[in-house]
């Protein structure tokens, strides 16, 4: 369900795009492009429109510089070495590509808060429960300009577990109240107990690589 309460998603269009770990390729269905990929180690099909790949996304069977945009939504968090699936993923993007990566901040509480490191645990974190704005921009080397921005999502937080019970028993109905509790959240996105999305442009200048690394604090 995260994809529907990440912005970006519902901006992007055209290009060549790739979603690791994309399942079912939910959010690549959604979009517009004239070239969709999907790597998973248990991909199901169910868009027509998007190349499978069966694959780990540290290792991807793919030639480097050959996707505008590469997508890594609450992927991060799962992968112990996650600098190996950051170097991945930037090797994929042609210079100028672009990288969104989505990840519950280390110190996110859901509600009620007590059961948040039960929810964490499962959503599989059993690797990390998230991370810092300065542990996620420590992954990223000279080769990519990154941002880094906080998503509060109050009503995502709030509202997980009837969520997550509406989607186990009638997934079909649970895409009916994530538009609007979405753009809540979207007009609510600061706050201290959150997601992190990280967008990063792969740049090269006069022949070599662009350096600058902006967090927001």
């Amino acid at each position: 369900m995260l994809g529907d309460f990440t912005p970006m998603t519902t901006e992007i269009t055209g290009g060549r795009i790739l979603e690791v770990r994309c399942h079912d390729s939910y959010i690549n269905y959604k979009i517009d492009s004239d070239f969709k990929a999907g790597v998973d180690l248990e991909p199901i099909r169910a868009d027509p429109f998007t190349k499978l790949i069966k694959a780990d996304g540290r290792f991807p069977p793919l030639k480097n510089e050959s996707f505008d945009l590469v997508l890594a939504l609450d992927v991060i968090e799962h992968v112990q070495e996650d600098h190996k699936l950051v170097s991945a993923l930037v090797d994929l993007l042609v210079p100028g590509g672009k990288l969104i990566l989505t990840t519950p901040s280390h110190r996110i509480q859901m509600f009620p808060s007590f059961l948040t490191k039960w929810i964490s645990n499962s959503q599989g974190h059993e690797v990390r429960k998230g991370y810092s704005q300065e542990e996620l921009a420590k992954l990223f080397d000279r080769r990519v300009d990154i941002r880094i921005s906080q998503w509060n999502a109050p009503f995502y937080r709030l509202l997980y577990l009837p969520l997550a019970a509406i989607n186990r028993v009638f997934p079909g109905l649970v895409k009916y109240f994530i538009r609007p509790i979405a753009q809540w959240d979207f007009n609510h996105q600061d706050g201290p107990n959150d997601f992190l999305t990280l967008e990063g442009c792969k740049s090269v200048l006069d022949g070599s690589w662009k350096v600058s690394q902006n967090v927001k604090p």
